[in-house]
């Protein structure tokens, strides 16, 4: 699925130079629907993929990736930057939460037994640029290429334990006991992960009057994990849609 999306991304960007450098026109009706500056209001799903390096003198190389579903809304602001070519500066403020959880069942027909739920909560605020074209009459392609820079506002681990005990004479299972424990992602001698990160951006918008379909790629090009040995990083996908201004 990301290398299907990755590709996908990338025959986008491709078509949008080719029309671009086969077009004649100075300017294009998108931007002079929308002038000097614009908005746009979206709300996005952004599958995520934190994948984990552990390095050390004792162990070989090894990878973990670690799979979350993203759902994210905000807005971008565009600013045109040419008076003869649609070429705009686009600066945005979205949020993103993503999640996952997992569960076990050890005993057959009584439950989870252990059960994780992590989640992300931040603040993305990407700078790009952006280059926008009519492709066919009334519809717009603007493929986009810049930084990401995530503040994380939150972002936890809890595990739960479910203890069972077996009642012999009804002959079957019953739960007394629940143990939690909860990591902090950002906490010192806890998750010692950063709270601000800067990845790089890239993909493209589609127009239709004022209605928008994005997708796009993000991936960081700090540490997210801070802790030696350890090298930890996000990446994930935008499939976003919205309205413009």
């Amino acid at each position: 699925m990301k290398k299907f999306l990755l590709s996908v991304i990338g025959m986008i960007l491709m078509t949008g130079i080719t029309f671009a450098q086969q077009s004649n026109k100075s300017d294009s009706s998108c931007s002079k629907l929308y002038g000097k500056s614009y908005w746009h209001l979206s709300a996005g799903l952004n599958p995520m993929t934190l994948k984990t390096t552990y390095i050390g003198e004792d162990i070989a190389s090894e990878s973990v990736s670690t799979n979350m579903t993203g759902v994210s809304l905000g807005f971008t602001h565009g600013i045109r930057m040419m008076k003869t070519q649609p070429f705009y500066l686009e600066v945005g403020a979205k949020l993103l939460y993503a999640f996952r959880n997992e569960a076990e069942c050890e005993i057959e027909n009584i439950g989870k037994t252990w059960e994780m739920k992590e989640n992300l909560f931040a603040l993305n605020v990407p700078v790009v640029v952006t280059w926008q074209f009519e492709a066919i009459p009334k519809v717009c392609i603007a493929p986009y290429l810049g930084l990401n820079m995530r503040c994380n506002i939150l972002g936890q681990s809890k595990t739960i334990d479910y203890k069972y005990d077996y009642h012999y004479d009804r002959k079957e299972y019953y739960l007394y006991k629940t143990d939690t424990q909860k990591t902090n992602w950002f906490k010192k001698y806890e998750g010692n992960c950063n709270q601000f990160n800067v990845g790089l951006t890239f993909g493209a918008n589609f127009t239709f009057n004022r209605f928008i379909l994005g997708l796009g790629y993000t991936k960081d090009v700090t540490k997210f994990m801070r802790e030696p040995g350890v090298e930890s990083n996000i990446e994930y996908f935008t499939i976003s849609g919205g309205l413009r201004f």
